[in-house]
C-alpha cells in the first residue's frame, strides 16, 4: 500500500471523522481497543502508511489523516466525558454495540489481509494470538476487569504517570487487541485519566498527549516493518487479537437484557459493515 494518500471528497471526509470518533471512543471505552476498531474499518495499515509518509509528502498525508485525527480526539474526549459522568448506567449496551461494530468490519479486514494471498498456515497466528488475549481472563485473579469502571478520582496523576498513561493509550491504539482502559484499570489510573480528559485539565492533557506521541512514534516503524515483511502473518495475528478482544469483552455482557443486547449488536453489525464496505466502481 502506498504512503501517499488520495485527497478525500467531502462525503469521505465526514465519514472518516465519524470513523475517527469511534476509534477515539474505543481507546477509552472499557474492553475495546481503538486499534481493533481501526483494523475493522480497514484503516489500520493506511494510518500507519500516512504517518510514515509525513516526512516525504507532508501535506497530502496530513490532509488524509486530518479527519481521522479530529474525530479521534473528539471521540476520546467525548468518551471520557460520558464515562466520567453518565456511562456507568449504559456501559453494557455500548459494549454490545462496539462488539457489533468490530464484527461488522471483519469482511473488510479479511479482504485487506488476503491482499497478497492467503496461506492456511496464517490461521496458526490467529489461533495463538486469540488464545494469548483470552488468557488475560485466567490471569484476572483479582477481578480487575470487573471493578467499578467509573469512580471518583481521589487524586491527580503525577507528571510521569500522565506520560505513561499517554503511552498506554498509544499502545492500545497502535497494537490492535490491547485494551487501553483495561491496562489503566489494572494500574489504578483509569478514573484519574477520565477526570483529566473530561475536564480538559491542561497540563495533564498535554502530558498524556506527549506520552502518546512519543510512544506512538517509537512503535510506528516496528509495526510497519512487520506488516511490510510479513503481510499475511501480521494481519492474521491481528485478526487473532481482534477475535480474542471480542471474547474478552463478552463476559461483561452477562446480566444485560438479552433483547437490548441483541438489538445493539445488530445495529453495530450493520453500521460496521456499511462503514467498511467498499463501493464498486
Amino acid at each position: 500500500m502506498t504512503e501517499y494518500m488520495p485527497q478525500d471528497k467531502p462525503a469521505t471526509f465526514i465519514k472518516k471523522i465519524f470513523q475517527g470518533i469511534l476509534i477515539g471512543f474505543g481507546c477509552i471505552l472499557p474492553g475495546v481497543s481503538g486499534g481493533v476498531i481501526a483494523v475493522s474499518f480497514g484503516l489500520y495499515r493506511p494510518i500507519l502508511d500516512g504517518l510514515a509518509g509525513l516526512r516525504r509528502a507532508f501535506f497530502r498525508n496530513f490532509l488524509w489523516l486530518l479527519p481521522l485525527g479530529l474525530g479521534g480526539v473528539a471521540g476520546l474526549l467525548a468518551g471520557a466525558f460520558l464515562l466520567n459522568e453518565l456511562l456507568a448506567l449504559y456501559t453494557v449496551p455500548l459494549l454490545a454495540l462496539f462488539i457489533g461494530l468490530i464484527l461488522g468490519g471483519v469482511p473488510a479486514f479479511i479482504r485487506e489481509a488476503n491482499g497478497e494471498g492467503f496461506r492456511p498456515r496464517y490461521l496458526l497466528a490467529t489461533l495463538l494470538l486469540a488464545l494469548l488475549v483470552c488468557s488475560l481472563l485466567l490471569l484476572d485473579k483479582d477481578g480487575a476487569a470487573s471493578r467499578p469502571l467509573v469512580m471518583a478520582a481521589s487524586c491527580q496523576l503525577n507528571y510521569l504517570q500522565c506520560l505513561l498513561a499517554g503511552a498506554v493509550i498509544a499502545i492500545g491504539t497502535i497494537v490492535p487487541g490491547i485494551s487501553t482502559s483495561f491496562i489503566l484499570i489494572y494500574l489504578g489510573w483509569y478514573a484519574q485519566v477520565l477526570a483529566a480528559l473530561s475536564k480538559l485539565q491542561m497540563l495533564p492533557c498535554l502530558l498524556i498527549l506527549a506520552g502518546a506521541l512519543i510512544c506512538g512514534l517509537l512503535l510506528l516503524k516496528l509495526i510497519r516493518w512487520l506488516f511490510d515483511r510479513y503481510h499475511g502473518w501480521a494481519y492474521y495475528a491481528v485478526f487473532g487479537f481482534l477475535l480474542g478482544s471480542v471474547a474478552l469483552v463478552c463476559p461483561q455482557l452477562a446480566g444485560g437484557q438479552p433483547l437490548l443486547l441483541a438489538v445493539m449488536i445488530a445495529i453495530g453489525l450493520a453500521s460496521g459493515y456499511l462503514l467498511t464496505a467498499k463501493k464498486k466502481n
